[in-house]
């Protein structure tokens, strides 16, 4: 499958896909301020779960669900591991050394370096967010005809230059991500 195909939009007919572009535009944006201002962690991994179990019913197709997955586990691990490494509140308790504060040049220039078990629940949380965001965000991008988001956004009486600007980021985001693979293959 070509990164073009990738990350166009997906022709399934699904119940998702049918549904007007106003109402996955508030349904994004609401989901994003309860990313906001929910912080238990059961909730936001019970948000997390939903917005995968919707790209179930829009029928993702297998490559583009691989390419979620991928991404998942890259944000999910790099929130995880920078938080457990680098956390700065109090408390924090290592629950290992990677870098000891007694070696002799990295030791004094880094003060050690370690993983705190708070960074890990801290950067558990944070991800699920992110992830939760992205899963949702590309679920429209996947489910919507970019005419169809320009219409619900001239509907809210947005400004025309502000709508036209982010469905045009939508339109052309698979054309840049086949150029980057062309140049990545080059």
């Amino acid at each position: 499958m070509s990164m073009r195909r990738l990350w166009e939009g997906s022709e399934r007919d699904s119940v998702i896909s049918r549904l007007d572009g106003r109402t996955k535009l508030l349904f994004l944006f609401f989901f994003a301020l309860l990313m906001i201002f929910i912080d238990n962690p059961r909730t936001l991994f019970c948000l997390f779960t939903f917005s995968l179990l919707l790209h179930g019913i829009a029928r993702t197709p297998a490559d583009n669900g691989r390419m979620l997955l991928l991404f998942i586990l890259l944000s999910l691990w790099g929130s995880i591991a920078s938080q457990a490494l680098f956390f700065a509140q109090t408390p924090k308790t290592p629950i290992a050394v990677l870098i000891p504060e007694s070696c002799p040049v990295l030791g004094g220039l880094t003060g050690g370096l370690y993983i705190y078990r708070e960074g890990i629940i801290y950067g558990a949380v944070q991800g699920m967010r992110a992830a939760a965001m992205l899963s949702l965000g590309l679920l429209v991008c996947w489910t919507s005809d970019p005419r169809q988001l320009l219409k619900g956004m001239a509907a809210w009486h947005m400004p025309p230059q502000a709508a036209f600007m982010l469905v045009t980021a939508v339109r052309f985001f698979p054309v840049m991500a086949a150029e980057a693979g062309e140049v990545m293959i080059a």
